[in-house]
């Protein structure tokens, strides 16, 4: 292996690099969709796996961390021009090993397994650059090549920061507060690309972002293609005149990604969407308070509601059911704001749609799971009708109410078995 041009393995090492993440990627979520067989998992892999897809804001990165690697193989590789070819290679495979380590180490702190795959990420990307860089050292014009696909990362991974930060994370409370109004009053409408948000209430609207942010994002997007556009014409015409057909592309594709950044900004919401939006604040439903509890409220109350409600829950779960813990009171002394003695009354209770002891391997395990959280949805639907809970919420399938002088009543799962839990708040005896 003779001379080899850095820039030249800097190109092949971006797209190298590119590929073999695709294929890590595709493995790692295969792997955890093995493992994690629940309904959330699965539910989290599908909207990762659309992320990856439809906008692929992880390109830029690791096409920037690609050149890296293409830039450590070409220097060690140089350095070692005295020794002989395998030797060579083998420096610029571990030397883009090593820059394949820096950014996951860098950013992401002590993470053992991560930078074992920059590591051999790294590795085989740097080595197959320098030998494919090597099969082909006649070239003109590919330093133009390498400086334009590198400024293409470059202006990709600033316009995605820039887009991900102008993203309103919690858009009804900074409206409320940009807008002076309460949360209920408030509503906003969003674009994705280029990122702009409007604060709409019923009276007023605002825009959340400065005016240069849809043109700063609209700027590096055109930036990026034109650099990209400006490779393909390097890579394509590296020994001849780069293409006509590709000339006019980089220019009206500048032209019109600069004049769309510049127009961005001018952009308002449409009357039809600030009216839908006002429309919708208006008929929003206004939620119901719950009831106040008593003054005073006996211990003998609240002992007959949660024995109630645990006599619901096993006549709502199925004769086959079993209950490894059954529905228990339990007491414990507290002390009420006036400072008397008081006490706080409480249930608990496991229950199960099948022996786990006879469970084995992860795809009976999450049958058992799907089955438990059956039994739950049935108990939640009972406790709903029962007259003593209020205020029923679903998070990641549990189960959370509200109810006077309880301060929980939750439905929930540990390793899969379904577990009930009621307390009360301190009562008077």
């Amino acid at each position: 292996m003779g001379t080899v041009p850095p820039s030249r393995v800097v190109l092949h090492a971006m797209w190298i690099t590119i590929v073999i993440a695709i294929w890590v990627a595709f493995l790692g979520w295969l792997a955890v969709s093995i493992t994690h067989l629940d309904e959330a998992w699965d539910r989290r892999l599908h909207e990762g796996a659309g992320i990856v897809l439809v906008a692929p804001i992880w390109l830029p990165p690791v096409g920037l961390g690609g050149a890296l690697i293409g830039f450590a193989a070409a220097g060690a590789h140089r350095l070692m021009r005295r020794r002989a070819p395998r030797w060579r290679l083998l420096s610029g495979a571990l030397a883009g090993g090593l820059a394949g380590m820096a950014p996951p180490a860098l950013f992401l702190g002590v993470q053992p397994l991560i930078w074992v795959i920059g590591v051999t990420i790294g590795m085989v990307s740097g080595g197959f650059a320098l030998l494919l860089a090597g099969r082909s050292v006649s070239t003109t014009g590919s330093g133009w090549g390498a400086g334009a696909a590198v400024l293409a990362a470059t202006t990709g991974v600033v316009g995605t920061f820039q887009a991900l930060m102008a993203q309103p994370w919690d858009s009804a409370e900074d409206c409320a507060f940009r807008l002076g109004v309460d949360e209920a009053e408030v509503t906003s409408i969003s674009r994705d690309f280029p990122p702009q948000t409007w604060c709409v209430s019923l009276s007023a609207v605002q825009q959340v972002d400065t005016s240069w942010t849809a043109s700063a994002v609209g700027l590096m997007a055109t930036a990026s293609l034109v650099c990209a556009l400006i490779v393909v014409g390097r890579w394509v015409g590296s020994t001849r005149r780069i293409p006509r057909a590709l000339v006019v592309a980089t220019v009206v594709t500048g032209v019109i990604g600069a004049g769309l950044s510049l127009w961005w900004p001018t952009v308002q919401p449409s009357a039809d969407q600030l009216a839908q939006a006002r429309a919708a604040l208006r008929n929003q439903p206004t939620p119901e308070p719950l009831p106040s509890p008593p003054a005073a409220i006996h211990a003998a109350e609240v002992r007959n509601d949660l024995r109630r409600l645990g006599e619901i829950a096993r006549s709502a779960a199925a004769k086959t059911v079993l209950w490894p813990k059954k529905p228990a009171i339990t007491e414990e002394a507290c002390a009420l704001d006036t400072g008397a003695s008081g006490v706080r009354v409480s249930v608990t209770a496991t229950f199960t749609a099948k022996d786990p002891a006879e469970v084995h391997g992860p795809k009976q395990m999450a049958a058992l799971q799907r089955a438990n959280q059956q039994v739950a949805d049935g108990i939640a639907a009972a406790w709903r009708t029962s007259g003593v809970l209020a205020g029923a919420e679903q998070i990641h399938g549990e189960w959370w109410f509200g109810a006077r002088s309880i301060q929980t009543a939750h439905i929930g799962f540990t390793d899969g078995i379904g577990q009930l839990l009621l307390v009360s708040d301190c009562v008077s005896r």
